[in-house]
């Protein structure tokens, strides 16, 4: 770890020295430190399961640690690079932990005016830059992929902002499906499927703002095929997904609230499989037709903060997740719900100490009616926070 950062801040100095004397007058580095000293109490109603109340004492997961540099060459062209902790460039942020600082994002962008053009490689959806909103209230992560793409933003119609993002497919063969029984086995047909990219995923934004109160409305389409010879039969399917969703915020004084809403069908070929609560599966095959098996997920979360002073906030947090599976003769539901309580006290300008209480209640996962409760998870204690 300490010659990875020796290597880096010596990569980035040879940077910002080699760059034009007016571009190194905009060079900066920035970064933080997260550490989190949580426990965590796991209630599992399964009787053969022990019940833990793990202490976490890492770097956070959730608000993850970085190393970044902005440069502007001129008032037009500009470029970013971070490093984040996580154990790699695709890695999924919620569900896995880890120290070492991996490359996460790096783009260039020129602003022709009438809109922004900005090229490389950050995290989708486009609309919902970490940390704030890649993690919705109840834990799970929303969209998790990170791909290669090209962004036009900043295209005002009126008092209307859009911004249209097309980027690299994460396309994966679905080579499993559901039997008689319900559960997930291996499908002889598409065991052996390939994948072919036919379009860029595509994802646009439109945000509006009257005086305190701002909406934004967002969307996303992806499509590719899919092919097998497995059997001495040649199959070919088209996998579609979509989502759709919109923000609302109001600041009032000290006060500022926000909502929001999610809906994604087929999450799993969008990219947004991670997350699912513990029973749908969001990649599985139909056997009946051979067909997809539609997955929806509807994610909704509301937020409220009251500044004090700028020393200390209050945050509370509620959200509910559900998924829901019909197809292969079975219907599942998987409803998931949270809430979250913080309280940031900004120690000074670049330090603050976080408390937080949480709870996750994974209600019941019903399967055909029938219902299976999935126990609750709390965690509280503090997140540590070095800005610099």
């Amino acid at each position: 770890m300490k010659k990875f950062f020796i290597v880096l801040v010596a990569t980035a100095l040879v940077v910002a020295f080699t760059l034009p004397a007016s571009a190194a007058t905009e060079f900066n580095f920035y970064g933080s430190v997260h550490m989190d000293t949580l426990v965590t109490d796991t209630d599992d109603p399964d009787p053969l399961v022990r019940d833990t109340s793990p202490l976490t004492w890492d770097l956070s997961t959730g608000n993850w640690s970085s190393f970044g540099a902005n440069w502007r060459v001129d008032e037009n062209l500009s470029g970013q690079v971070e490093w984040r902790s996580g154990p790699g460039e695709a890695y999924i942020p919620i569900a896995v932990g880890g120290s070492e600082m991996k490359p996460y994002s790096w783009t260039g962008t020129y602003n022709f005016g009438f809109a922004t053009l900005r090229l490389g490689r950050w995290w989708a959806p486009s609309f919902n830059p970490p940390p704030a909103w890649m993690v919705d209230t109840v834990g799970n992560a929303i969209v998790t992929v990170q791909e290669p793409r090209i962004a036009l933003e900043n295209i005002m119609v009126g008092p209307v902002k859009f911004q249209i993002t097309g980027m690299q497919a994460g396309e994966t063969a679905i080579t499993q499906m559901l039997n008689a029984a319900g559960n997930v086995v291996a499908s002889p047909i598409w065991g052996g499927a390939v994948t072919e990219q036919k379009m860029p995923k595509l994802e646009a934004r439109a945000d509006v703002k009257f005086g305190p109160v701002a909406f934004v409305a967002m969307g996303g389409y992806y499509s590719y095929d899919m092919y097998s010879n497995a059997s001495n039969t040649a199959l070919s399917k088209s996998v579609d997904s979509n989502f759709w969703g919109a923000i609302a915020t109001l600041n009032y004084g000290p006060f500022a609230f926000r909502a929001s809403w999610i809906s994604i069908s087929n999450p799993g070929p969008y990219g947004a499989g991670a997350g699912a609560g513990n029973g749908v599966i969001t990649n599985v095959f139909d056997p009946a037709d051979n067909d997809i098996i539609d997955v929806d997920r509807d994610i909704w979360q509301a937020y409220a903060t009251y500044t004090l002073n700028p020393m200390i906030s209050f945050n509370l947090i509620y959200g509910h997740q559900k998924d829901k599976l019909s197809g292969g003769g079975v219907d599942a539901e998987d409803p998931t719900s949270g809430w979250t309580f913080t309280v940031p006290i900004n120690i000074t300008q670049n330090f603050t100490v976080r408390l937080e209480y949480s709870k996750k209640d994974y209600e019941d996962f019903t399967v055909d009616n029938v219902s299976t409760d999935e126990g609750d998870v709390t965690k509280y204690g503090v997140r540590w926070i070095f800005f610099f």
